[in-house]
């Protein structure tokens, strides 16, 4: 009964498969064109996936996406991180629609309900997989800005210091670094060059780099900027030495943490030593 069932399942979801791919196989075509296809598996399928965004009306105005596209934005231009998050989705709705059916008709057709449940592993796995690359990217790209930042302040803090006004400081910077942090130097440096206020461009400056640390600098300089204060080379001054100070104790930390880690595998290696020495000694005076 149960492979009737199974059966019965698995053809219409089969059949519904057919006419997804018959209704958009023309469609979509310049979304899937770019698509990155590095990025995802099985890319030319994701008229499927487009074709099931419609068919629902899902609105990416909701919360839950709202989240997920402001992460993307700090990786993307906003246009860009709209196309991403649609097709992550669209990936998704892919691998589930295209793997079920063939676990249903393998279950069926072999009597293995087991082969069902590999499959269900699959499509959970493709699809969790599909948010954690985003996800690991970022967390990537958050522990580069940090690795980078302390550098990054101490010499503008320094050209600051030494007379250089804020805006020749942060094009000097940008200019003379490769990193991340510097990239989004260059773009606030060029938001304000095309006429944007100071502290907007600052304000989408700490939004794209998401790190608690460089929100804090950007908001010293626009709270500065705003009063017209004469002290922000010292702010900045401070600010470098206690993001230092910072740094330095999440090495220490860190290094705690990995020599925490070592015991363990010291401590198997301990008790396999012992018990390669002890064993023998028992034999010996059983014996």
């Amino acid at each position: 009964m149960s492979s009737v069932v199974l059966c019965a399942v698995g053809t219409v979801w089969v059949i519904g498969w057919y006419v997804l791919y018959f209704k958009n196989r023309k469609k979509y075509q310049a979304q899937i064109a770019e698509v990155d296809g590095s990025e995802y598996f099985f890319k030319d399928l994701f008229f499927l996936g487009y074709g099931l965004i419609d068919l629902f009306r899902i609105e990416f105005s909701s919360p839950y996406f709202q989240k997920k596209l402001y992460n993307l934005s700090e990786m993307f231009e906003p246009r860009a991180a709209k196309k991403i998050l649609e097709a992550d989705l669209a990936a998704q709705f892919t691998y589930a629609v295209s793997f079920l059916p063939l676990g249903f008709m393998a279950a069926a057709i072999t009597g293995e309900p087991l082969l069902l449940g590999i499959t269900v592993l699959l499509v959970i796995f493709l699809v969790v997989y599909v948010e954690y690359d985003k996800k690991s990217k970022l967390a990537k790209r958050h522990e580069v800005i940090l690795h980078e930042f302390p550098h990054v302040l101490s010499q503008l803090a320094l050209l600051m210091n030494a007379g250089m006004p804020l805006r020749e400081a942060l094009s000097l910077v940008s200019h003379n670094g490769e990193g991340i942090l510097c990239q989004e130097i260059g773009v606030l440096n060029e938001d304000i060059r095309n006429g944007m206020p100071e502290y907007e461009a600052l304000g989408k400056f700490a939004d794209r780099c998401g790190v608690d640390s460089v929100r804090k600098f950007a908001n010293l300089i626009i709270q500065n900027v705003r009063k017209g204060s004469s002290e922000l080379a010292g702010a900045l001054m401070d600010l470098s030495a206690e993001i230092w100070h910072a740094r330095v104790s999440s090495v220490r930390e860190e290094g705690e943490k990995a020599e925490a880690r070592l015991l363990v595998p010291i401590l198997i290696i301990f008790i396999g030593i012992m018990l390669m020495v002890v064993v023998p000694i028992f034999k010996n005076m059983n014996l």
